[in-house]
């Protein structure tokens, strides 16, 4: 399981509230990456107070310039860490990060592509950056989390902004993974966390289910396989058969 909490803490600088948070998310048991969300300066006592939010990981932090927000990555050192640059402009930055065996991307996306996604908010796109949009994501063959999810937990909408005259809603804040990564099972939970009461975002934590590997004979062997077409009424091919069934019940139904 692959447990990941993206969040934007919308910069406050309180020492409270920045313990507050540190404590929230330390209260998240078994996370393998965070990623925080407009993050100023001297926030968290820089990289030392962001690594003590999980033990035993790398840390890389870009700091708000310019009113522009900062962001930071926590990830478990039990994950390679492979590049870095928590900010990018554009087109530039996906093709970055994109790769041939797929890719999870979460964030604030601070936009909406259905119109159901916000409610009194303008962060709807339309016309030529909806069809930008929707070519990017087809063309990284991304889908949407929300729509996919085993069990989704919280309200829709992952940003509460209250004007003076209305109170806006928007789902902001998604999680998209490469349609078809053979090492990506399903997304088994995505949580709008409304609890947290830090931030006019909520917090993301999406749970995801890795292709698993079985023992067959006492060997790693991941859980798909090939045989011969003699070899259909073996015990052994039967066994693997139901091993496969057991390890991907979505994927191949239920059988006795």
């Amino acid at each position: 399981m692959l447990k990941t909490i993206s969040w934007n803490i919308n910069g406050g600088s309180d020492p409270d509230w920045i313990r507050a948070v540190r404590q929230w998310l330390r209260n998240y048991k078994d996370v393998k990456a965070i990623g925080l969300q407009e993050i100023k300066a001297g926030e968290f006592r820089a990289e030392a107070g962001l690594r003590s939010i999980m033990r035993e990981s790398n840390v890389v932090v870009d700091y708000a310039q310019n009113d522009k927000g900062g962001a930071a990555i926590i990830v478990s050192k039990e994950l390679k860490l492979v590049d870095s640059g928590v900010k990018g402009d554009g087109s530039a930055a996906w093709v970055r990060v994109e790769t041939e065996v797929g890719m999870i991307v979460l964030g604030d996306f601070n936009c909406v592509e259905l119109p159901e996604d916000t409610q009194g908010a303008s962060n709807l796109l339309n016309g030529r950056e909806l069809r930008r949009w929707k070519e990017m994501m087809r063309a990284s063959e991304l889908v949407d989390a929300f729509f996919v999810a085993v069990k989704r937990r919280g309200s829709r909408f992952t940003r509460q902004r209250i004007r003076s005259d209305r109170v806006e809603f928007a789902r902001l804040d998604r999680c998209y993974f490469t349609e078809g990564a053979d090492w990506i099972e399903q997304v088994e939970e995505l949580h709008h966390d409304g609890t947290a009461a830090l931030s006019d975002h909520y917090p993301v934590i999406v749970n995801i289910c890795l292709v698993s590997k079985v023992k067959v004979q006492d060997a790693n062997w991941r859980s798909y396989f090939k045989f011969r077409v003699q070899d259909f009424g073996s015990q052994e091919v039967k066994q693997q058969v139901r091993l496969a069934w057991q390890a991907h019940p979505r994927r191949f139904g239920t059988r006795e």
